[in-house]
């Protein structure tokens, strides 16, 4: 009788998880994240009617542009998207303690599944999902030597969520550390097309900049406002 691999029973596990969140997300109605849920929903279920959505600031064009066909299925559709991209996440971990040479590398699962936050976001239709599976990627790539793609793949993530930014420094530090100077201009990829894509649109190819929702119109009073160091100083 063949023997089960590690991965088979990996993978195995993660399709189970799979079903019993999928199941969640038809049966139950609010999910972590609240309203929030619903914006972004929305956006994304419209964009194709009214295309100016995909490049909506606080939608996060990475996001809409790929939850877009989820949601003609309606937001459960959505909700499994992110359970997918939860799973994945799951999966490069694994494979990233394997990478590490570490024993019983399939533990890493418990703490990428049901870490308590993370659990509960897998079955909204939040952001923040999609976020840790670029991330998590992004470092996979890096570590199996695939610089350019790593580079190419981390450039989207502020996209997805603002503060994706704050890894550019790292990986930045990392290609220097690994003499991988050539992987360091393919950080600006995201910034560069979607600067073009949407500065056709708004006429204004620093958009990204200028139309931050967090800084412009109503933001500041929405979302507060303060020096870099606010936290620190706190």
């Amino acid at each position: 009788m063949q023997r089960i691999s590690e991965k088979q029973l990996v993978v195995a596990g993660l399709m189970f998880i799979g079903l019993i969140f999928s199941v969640l997300a038809f049966i139950t109605e609010i999910p972590a994240g609240g309203a929030d849920n619903y914006a972004h929903f929305n956006i994304a279920r419209w964009a194709f009617k009214y295309p100016h959505l995909f490049l909506d600031h606080w939608g996060k064009p990475v996001f809409t542009i790929l939850t877009a066909p989820f949601s003609l299925l309606g937001f459960g559709a959505v909700r499994i998207f992110n359970t997918v991209c939860g799973l994945l996440t799951a999966w490069f971990v694994y494979r990233l303690a394997g990478l590490f040479n570490l024993k019983h590398a399939w533990f890493a699962l418990f703490p990428a599944i049901f870490t308590p936050i993370y659990f509960v976001m897998m079955s909204s239709g939040m952001t923040e999902i999609l976020f840790s599976l670029i991330l998590t990627i992004s470092i996979y790539l890096f570590f199996r030597e695939k610089y350019i793609y790593s580079a190419l793949l981390i450039s989207f993530i502020f996209l997805v969520r603002t503060e994706g930014l704050a890894f550019f420094l790292l990986f930045i530090i990392g290609f220097l550390l690994k003499r991988q100077y050539k992987a360091i201009p393919f950080l600006a990829a995201g910034f560069l097309i979607f600067s073009v894509t949407g500065g056709i649109y708004y006429d204004d190819f620093l958009w990204l900049i200028t139309k931050r929702p967090y800084a412009t119109g109503a933001g500041p009073s929405v979302y507060g406002s303060g020096e870099w160091y606010y936290f620190i100083e706190k």
